[in-house]
């Protein structure tokens, strides 16, 4: 893989949060649309993942959520909780995801506290002019370099590679309505395998996974381009209309593409 692949970010917004003493948010039903990378700054707070995971965070510490993630979050009740959140995902078939999982986790590193204030750093150059945002963006790319040896990782079944093609290409042409037909032919199997290994590995049609992937890439463009009309989210991310568009992410998220951008700021 060139390097120039695995640089292509569809994705890069980062954010300072300050958090009410005790305050809660519940991701369960809404999992993450890209990847987060946290820096703790003042206070504490427990994570709980719907695999089991609970991680307790205080200041100094780095958390890194995967995109897809769900969990809930409880936050101190002593002081007020501050920290710095990067949201980033690569284009499709950058290079950054590979067969594995990468569960929501409490970054292990000896420099943790150095490279929180690193995006500290980077925050507050990412608020400035064009020059500093490149700046800021190393300092990300330094950071991630730093953490990606020590993220806990499992790997998956040999079997679920065989939908690899698939959902490769569904990924890569998410504006595409592609027949069944090519995507098992990807596969080298019949469609009604197709659907079954869906199911069973993935517990979803095709059509399922392409929406919910539509759905994940909507929060994206939400996040990442607070004044796009809604419209023209419906139209970068493969809905035949924004009527249809509004219907599935409110289905999926239980509320609008509005109110969803307009609660963008809750944090994590």
């Amino acid at each position: 893989m060139q390097i120039e692949h695995f640089t292509h970010l569809s994705l890069f917004r980062i954010f300072k949060y300050s958090t009410e003493k005790g305050a809660s948010f519940d991701f369960l039903k809404a999992p993450r649309p890209c990847y987060f990378l946290a820096a703790m700054l003042e206070g504490e707070a427990v994570f709980e993942s719907d695999r089991g995971e609970k991680h307790r965070i205080k200041k100094g510490d780095l958390l890194f959520i995967p995109q897809g993630a769900k969990y809930r979050s409880f936050w101190g009740e002593t002081r007020e909780n501050v920290y710095i959140s990067v949201h980033f995902d690569f284009e499709p078939m950058a290079g950054f995801c590979d067969p594995e999982t990468l569960p929501l986790q409490k970054v292990s590193i000896e420099n943790a506290q150095d490279l929180a204030e690193d995006l500290l750093c980077a925050y507050r150059l990412f608020e400035k002019s064009t020059e500093d945002r490149l700046m800021a963006l190393s300092i990300f790319y330094a950071a991630l370099s730093s953490i990606l040896p020590h993220l806990k990782r499992a790997p998956l079944p040999a079997n679920d590679r065989r939908l690899s093609p698939a959902t490769d290409h569904i990924r890569t042409h998410l504006d595409e309505d592609t027949p069944a037909a090519t995507l098992a032919s990807l596969c080298h199997m019949s469609e009604p395998n197709l659907y079954l290994l869906f199911r069973r590995q993935l517990g979803e049609t095709p059509v399922e996974y392409k929406n919910r992937l539509r759905i994940e890439r909507a929060q994206q463009l939400l996040l990442a381009y607070p004044d796009m009309p809604i419209e023209q989210v419906a139209d970068a991310t493969g809905f035949e209309s924004a009527a249809y568009f509004r219907r599935r992410f409110k289905e999926a998220l239980g509320k609008s593409p509005r109110e969803y951008r307009k609660g963008a700021g809750e944090g994590l």
